[in-house]
């Protein structure tokens, strides 16, 4: 694979931010001369790092170069420090992240890489905090994406927010969230409340496909347990994935990643 690294200047982060990006690399066979000036428009997975992560996570903790490799497609990584993909005007000059995700990184990838702008082409996938994210960014946005997949990353039940296991292990994250969002009614009313959200697109038929994954023992399963039910009383058709022996690790993510890649290219669907 041909691995680069991107350093650019952001409006919506008001600075300089870095970016991985991953691309299919020339094989043995290619003509370097048809290779690279070939209109290729790969297939594109953003990739959203957790929390205390950046750019650089996935290609130092797994083996995401060659899964992508063998599967022909481009891999953009960002860094999007612990902001749970969120935007937040009143840090500093302003950081808006989700901003920055959907309306200045997705045009950048689309203009500057040889990678589809087609929905169905672009796929946005995370751990745990990017998890989340993934997961709220593909419903904010689903007309940019065609599938989501969250890794150990389960949306919220927002009216029980105090009782999930993600709240009572960073309370400070959540209290700043529902600050940033103007109180506790307008964090229910967020683009953060998965579930509301999901009902509303269910509702317009406008769900991209959805695919959540997690480790049964990981210390947020009986969020992703709450969701599951959810989902079923529902009818979402949405795919779960639980696999035993492992936890909120890099072991895991790296496995699984494997059943997520295959399942956003539709050559796995349970």
């Amino acid at each position: 694979m041909a691995v680069i690294g991107m350093s650019i200047r952001s409006r919506y982060l008001n600075g300089k931010t870095s970016i991985s990006v991953i691309l299919p690399d020339i094989s043995d066979e290619d003509d370097p001369q048809r290779f690279y000036s070939g209109n290729r428009k790969y297939k594109v997975l953003f990739l959203l790092h957790g929390t205390e992560g950046d750019h650089s996570d996935f290609i130092r903790q797994t083996a995401i170069e060659r899964y992508a490799q063998e599967r022909n497609m481009a891999v953009v990584m960002p860094s999007c420090l612990n902001s749970d993909y969120m935007d937040w005007p009143s840090f500093g000059i302003g950081l808006s992240v989700r901003r920055y995700i959907t309306e200045e990184l997705v045009p950048l990838v689309h203009s500057w890489l040889p990678v589809s702008s087609r929905r169905e082409d672009n796929y946005i996938a995370g751990i745990s905090m990017g998890g989340r994210g993934a997961l709220s960014i593909a419903m904010e946005y689903p007309e940019l994406f065609s599938a989501v997949a969250s890794l150990s990353g389960p949306p919220l039940c927002l009216p029980r927010l105090e009782e999930s296991q993600a709240y009572r292990a960073f309370p400070e994250r959540y209290r700043n969230l529902i600050a940033l969002s103007g109180g506790y009614d307008a964090f229910l009313a967020s683009s953060f409340d998965a579930w509301g959200q999901i009902d509303r697109l269910a509702e317009k038929g406008a769900l991209p496909r959805m695919m959540l994954a997690i480790g049964k023992d990981d210390p947020y399963l009986d969020d992703y347990m709450l969701f599951k039910e959810h989902a079923g009383e529902k009818g979402y058709q949405i795919v779960f994935v639980e696999t035993s022996g492992y936890g909120h690790e890099w072991e895991y993510w790296d496995s699984t990643l494997l059943v997520v890649l295959d399942f956003l290219l539709q050559s796995r669907v349970e």
